[in-house]
């Protein structure tokens, strides 16, 4: 697990990136380097109900190869003009 914006892996192991809003926010992910990408809805329940009022999603990182891993994730809040943009590099090795 890669904690901040920073890290490094090896090749068999797998990274994942969590993001996150208010319901109605738009979660959307790149990715730029030798991996691939899945994407994963996750819904929060309680007492077997779901949980309303929130957007919550994971990219999982596959590494296909060695490099450099760039992933801009952008999430457009349905209150805020400016989008939040982040950016992960991550090292495989």
């Amino acid at each position: 697990m890669i904690e901040g914006s920073k890290g490094a892996i090896s090749e068999r192991d797998d990274a994942r990136i969590n993001a996150g809003g208010i319901a109605g926010t738009s979660i959307e992910a790149t990715i730029d380097g030798p991996a691939k990408m899945k994407r994963a809805n996750i819904v929060t329940m309680n007492d077997g109900q779901i949980l309303i009022g929130s957007t919550n999603v994971e990219f999982n990182i596959h590494p296909t190869g060695k490099g450099l891993v760039t992933v801009t994730v952008t999430s457009k809040s349905p209150t805020e003009p400016i989008p939040d943009v982040k950016t992960y590099k991550i090292t495989v090795k």
